[in-house]
């Protein structure tokens, strides 16, 4: 089925570029639906089949952040938001994509998220079905019958159960503001709380990526004759001849003939540039980049969202079981904890050790706390959409970031990443060459409106780990370099604060905290809107049947095509795409019959 050096035959009915998380639905799903049509998917990275390190939820997440070839580093240009840093932002670069390097918090978007789009057949109540034919629900908090119950991609706790001393959080966050715990975290409809986080998991302690959910399980029931994958294959552009997509040209010069369809689903990333390669994109960025134009499309790469991601790790007593051993290679805990995860699926290895957290949607006081700009950007999104979380948190067993320099110790951390920034970037090719740099600008903190949110995230949260019984400092290299003598100053503590009064911050203490930011900050690796769904006179490059404007054959599939934000992981959303993709090319080849 897989073949990583060459195809059989360079003519199929469909191809696919991209055999990501939304690609790996449409694969699955068309193969079923049409045996006698023949897909070919192309993807760029590795071919994960047998790949036990994705496999294994732990070690394959922090895998990927150390370099594994699952994933792929897209630099940005240097800039002064961030510091004066060029960022390095992952995408997956294996087959399933996202699914299987992300870091497996399982959510789903506002349903306002959806309706947003403002398009025929992409509503928050059209979309349902489609988000639940992707999820399998079974994790111990929530309802399945407001996620899914039959999906491919099942969702479990994961199988690893935390250490009873992190379960003193949903003690402590109610002391630290007014909010409730939420029965289900991942649910359409709660923007304010704190609970449990589900989990991309299967119920065997196994990463669910598309792949293996759509294809290789499959497989395993029935192989697909008429699906060819290709990996570790690049695409250099589709072919356009006379207005029509009737194949692509890989790196190596190869040309293959697509009878019916082209899918590209090569992510945030790969689809813009791949689309401007091919000549579909704006005149003067072709031009510049020395590409003949074949439909001037200025929507695609013109604008680059993601979610801008901040990290605080803490000190806790020496006592507590953390993931930190086995985070530090600490032979004797993996050795022990791969016993485990081979014997019945469960310890250490199953988990992201991302249990909880929290949501935040502001009150009006908190709003005019987080001063005019927020506000303006606030009320143009969100106001009157009650369901919509401004920011969302992870708490965390172990310390999340840079391991090389910490001291031997026992950690917990919080993550937390905004939803809905006004941040904009941009990204296009800057030759023909699929090896050159793109121009890339994350965009990042390059609005007013979005510092407030991550510096109320950080009081916020360290407010939290100050009253967790466990509490013992907070890691100072990871913390804002305050004044010792300021009140916010980082210090080693013998036990949790025992009173109500917060932290004051001066006027100092808050620069700090922006600066501190702006060297920290991070992508949450949720790159989208790239080639976003919209009117083609309002920046549009597909409509709502995903079609590419001013071409026929051509469909683009994945969260570049998301117009706006969506307040949640985008594996959810990726998977919803493909789902409805595959409807529509169903119903396109059944009426071609």
């Amino acid at each position: 089925m897989s073949d990583d050096t060459a195809v059989s035959t360079t003519q199929y009915d469909v191809i696919i570029i991209g055999g990501g998380t939304a690609g790996c639905v449409i694969a699955g799903r068309l193969t079923e639906a049409f045996p006698e049509v023949s897909i070919l998917v192309i993807e760029a990275g590795t071919d994960s089949t047998d790949d036990e390190v994705v496999a294994r939820p732990l070690q394959g997440m922090f895998s990927a952040l150390m370099g594994a070839k699952t994933a792929v580093n897209f630099i940005s240009e240097v800039d002064k938001h961030l510091n004066g840093r060029a960022l390095p932002i992952a995408a997956g670069n294996t087959l399933g994509g996202g699914s299987a390097v992300n870091f497996m918090i399982y959510n789903q978007a506002p349903a306002s998220d959806w309706d947003d789009w403002k398009q025929p057949g992409w509503s928050a109540k059209e979309m349902q079905p489609f988000i639940h034919k992707s999820v399998s629900y079974k994790a111990e908090h929530g309802d399945p019958n407001k996620h899914g119950k039959d999906g491919r991609m099942v969702v479990t706790n994961g199988g690893y159960t935390s250490p009873k001393w992190m379960e003193d959080f949903f003690r402590v966050v109610p002391l630290t503001r007014n909010t409730k715990q939420l029965v289900d975290m991942a649910d359409q409809e709660h923007s304010d709380g704190f609970g449990w986080h589900a989990k991309w998991i299967d119920d065997k302690g196994v990463r669910s990526t598309s792949y293996n959910s759509y294809i290789t399980k499959r497989q395993l029931l029935k192989p697909p004759s008429n699906l060819t994958i290709l990996s570790n294959t690049k695409v250099h552009h589709i072919i356009i001849d006379h207005g029509k997509a009737v194949g692509v040209k890989l790196v190596d010069g190869t040309e293959i003939k697509a009878d019916q369809q082209v899918i590209l689903s090569a992510g945030g990333f790969g689809s813009p540039l791949i689309m401007e390669r091919s000549g579909l994109g704006g005149k003067e960025v072709l031009g510049a980049a020395g590409v003949e134009v074949k439909v001037d499309l200025p929507g695609v790469g013109k604008e680059y969202r993601d979610k801008q991601l901040v990290l605080s790790g803490y000190h806790i007593d020496e006592t507590c079981e953390t993931l930190d051993s086995f985070l530090s290679m600490d032979m004797s805990t993996i050795t022990a904890q791969l016993l485990q995860y081979m014997v019945d699926g469960t310890g250490q290895f199953a988990t992201n050790g991302l249990n909880m957290g929290l949501k935040w949607r502001p009150t009006e006081e908190e709003i005019a706390e987080l001063g005019p700009d927020f506000a303006a950007h606030w009320k143009s999104v969100a106001e009157d959409k009650p369901d919509k979380p401004v920011a969302t948190s992870a708490f965390s067993c172990q310390f999340m970031g840079d391991r090389s320099t910490l001291p031997p110790g026992k950690y917990m951390a919080f993550g937390w990443w905004s939803n809905y920034q006004a941040s904009v970037g941009s990204l296009h090719i800057s030759s023909s060459d699929p090896e050159a740099p793109p121009h890339f600008q994350s965009g990042l903190l390059d609005q007013s409106a979005d510092m407030p949110v991550l510096v109320f995230m950080y009081k916020w949260t360290r407010e939290i780990a100050r009253r967790i019984a466990v509490y013992r400092g907070e890691y100072a290299a990871g913390h804002p370099a305050f004044h010792p003598d300021s009140a916010a100053a980082c210090k080693r503590h013998d036990g949790p604060i025992t009173d109500d009064a917060k932290i004051v911050y001066t006027k100092e203490d808050n620069i700090i905290i922006e600066d501190w930011i702006r060297s920290n900050v991070v992508s949450a690796w949720h790159s989208m809107s790239t080639c976003p769904m919209a009117d083609r006179a309002e920046g549009g490059v597909v409509d709502a049947k995903l079609d590419v404007y001013g071409v026929t054959g051509l469909k683009i599939a994945d969260v570049s095509v998301v117009p706006k934000h969506m307040g949640t992981n985008m594996a959810s959303v990726a998977l919803a795409i493909g789902e409805r993709c595959a409807s529509i090319v169903e119903d396109e080849l059944k009426a071609q019959d």
